[in-house]
Formats: structure tokens, sequence, C-alpha cells
């Protein structure tokens, strides 16, 4: 049996443009994107991109902020346009804050940590840097476990220690919650 794959046209970007930030500067989210023009299109380093950032808008208490990117492909040219539109959405105070796994002395640190307390802006880079500060040796990989309230703007935070250092730092959303007042 023979197979044959044809890798197809290579396309460059062009450009790219950065639309609907007010929260952040334009700059900040073209900084996290690695492409420049006569850079080869590249889906991976676009999905890593992504990714930070969200992680950018997190830090400025952003939880449901989108990037979402948008390819003008010029097939005649072989190049592709890139603009990342944001979708910002609220931005969120702390409702409330629990702890799970993390030993007694950590938890009673972490409690009165900043960045962890009710009424602050919600700031992952915060939380980070809190969970770095008050764990000292012991420090564990955690994920931070949101549920906002989309109503009032608020969500409630869970640091839940884990195992599993590849999602150190992880935000995870949980179901929305909807006030009935």
């Amino acid at each position: 049996m023979t197979v044959r794959v044809n890798a197809g046209d290579q396309y460059h970007i062009s450009g790219v443009a950065i639309a609907g930030t007010q929260a952040v500067t334009p700059q900040e989210v073209r900084d996290l994107i690695p492409f420049h023009p006569g850079d080869v299109d590249d889906i991976g380093k676009m999905l890593k991109a992504l990714t930070e950032i969200r992680k950018l808008y997190a830090c400025n208490g952003y939880v449901k902020a989108i990037p979402v990117p948008l390819v003008d492909i010029h097939h005649a040219t072989r190049t592709s346009y890139l603009t990342v539109e944001m979708r910002e959405g609220k931005r969120y105070a702390i409702s409330s804050v629990n702890l799970a796994g993390f030993d007694d002395g950590t938890t009673e640190k972490l409690l009165t940590a900043p960045g962890l307390q009710t009424g602050e802006t919600f700031s992952s880079c915060r939380i980070k840097a809190s969970v770095d500060e008050w764990s000292g040796a012991a420090r564990r990989p955690f994920v931070i476990e949101v549920t906002p309230d989309d109503q009032t703007g608020k969500v409630a935070v869970v640091l839940r220690a884990t195992g599993d250092s590849q999602r150190d730092g992880e935000i995870v959303e949980r179901a929305t919650v909807h006030s009935l007042r």
C-alpha cells in the first residue's frame, strides 16, 4: 500500500490587528501574539496565544474574556490577515473564597492573603502570587475554580490543591450562578 500526502499551500501572515479592547491596551494583547508579517501560519502558536490572552484578562478580573481570531484569507497571494477581536465581558469581584487540600497552616495564611479577600477584584495573578508567598516549600500545584454570578458581577473562588503540576494555577470555570434577587 502506498500513501501520498499533499501538504498543500503554505500561507503567511500579512498582518495582525487587535479589536475590542478596553480593559487592557491593544499592545498588551498584541505582545502575546507571536506572529509578524511574513511568518508562516501556525495554529499551535495561535492556540497558545489565545490561552495567554485569556490569562492576561483573568489577571485583571475578566473571568469570561474571549479572544476571537478572525482570519481573512487571500488565496491568490497565499497570505492571511489575522484580527483578534476581544469579547471582554464583565470585571468580577470576589464574593467568597474556599480552600481545599491545603494543610491547615497554609489555609490560615491564604485566607488572609492579598488577592483572596471578599470584595477585591478577582485577579488570578494576585492569587498565584499569594499562594507562592504563603505556601513556601510546602507549595503544591493548585487550580483556581471560579463560579461567576453574571448578575452581581461577583465570583466564588475555590483554590483546590492538586497533584497535577501541568494544571498548576489553571482557572476552571464552574456553572454560572444566577441570583434570584
